[in-house]
C-alpha cells in the first residue's frame, strides 16, 4: 500500500511539473492522477483500520469481555 501511494504520488507530481492537460476536458492531470494516491492510498488505508478494529471488538466479545 505503500508503494502504492508513494509511486502514484511520483506520477502525480510529475504530471504538475510538466503541466499536462487533459485534451477533453482541458483540465490539469496532477488533479486526475492524485485521485490514486487519495482513494487508492489513504482512504483504503482508512477503511482498513476501521476493519481491523472491528474485528478486535469482535474477538474481544467471542472471549466474553466487555
Amino acid at each position: 500500500m505503500l508503494a502504492l501511494i508513494y509511486q502514484s504520488s511520483k506520477l502525480s507530481i510529475r504530471a504538475l511539473e510538466t503541466n499536462q492537460l487533459s485534451s477533453t476536458l482541458e483540465v490539469q492531470m496532477f488533479f486526475i492522477y492524485l485521485a490514486m494516491p487519495i482513494g487508492g492510498g489513504v482512504l483504503m488505508s482508512i477503511r482498513y483500520i476501521q476493519s481491523f478494529i472491528q474485528t478486535l471488538r469482535e474477538i474481544k466479545e467471542l472471549k466474553g469481555g466487555d
